[in-house]
């Protein structure tokens, strides 16, 4: 393998997000939630950062793959943050609906495999 093919294999690649954490690894985006006091509950900007974390895998040719993973060692994902859900009313709660669609076609509609990374509980 000449140097620079082995060279571009290793490059790393971050974003800065609150509740996520998001780094490009050797063709690998790891998108991790990053809640692990709430067992990776998502709530909406959890939602958001997922999609734009994933929405931004098309920038880069090289990635060949995602993994979505949670943080720690106790949950991959308790599911939808209950402190959250508790305010929804009518009109947010469409919004709610929204943004988890949005993340559902935003996996599918990507040209690389998306694969879960189960780690722990998982709702």
């Amino acid at each position: 393998m000449p140097a620079s093919s082995k060279k571009a294999a290793t490059k790393s690649t971050t974003r800065n997000y609150r509740d996520i954490l998001y780094e490009v690894k050797d063709e690998v985006a790891w998108v991790t939630i990053n809640r692990p006091r709430v067992m990776n509950a998502f709530r909406e900007q959890t939602l958001d950062e997922m999609i734009d974390a994933l929405r931004s895998t098309r920038e880069d040719p090289s990635i060949v793959c995602a993994v979505v993973t949670g943080a720690g060692d106790k949950a991959f994902s308790a599911g939808g943050d209950f402190y959250a859900m508790k305010r929804l009313n009518f009109a947010n709660a469409c919004m709610w609906n929204d943004r988890m669609q949005g993340l559902a076609m935003t996996i599918r509609g990507l040209p690389i495999p998306v694969i879960a990374m189960v780690n722990g509980w998982t709702s």
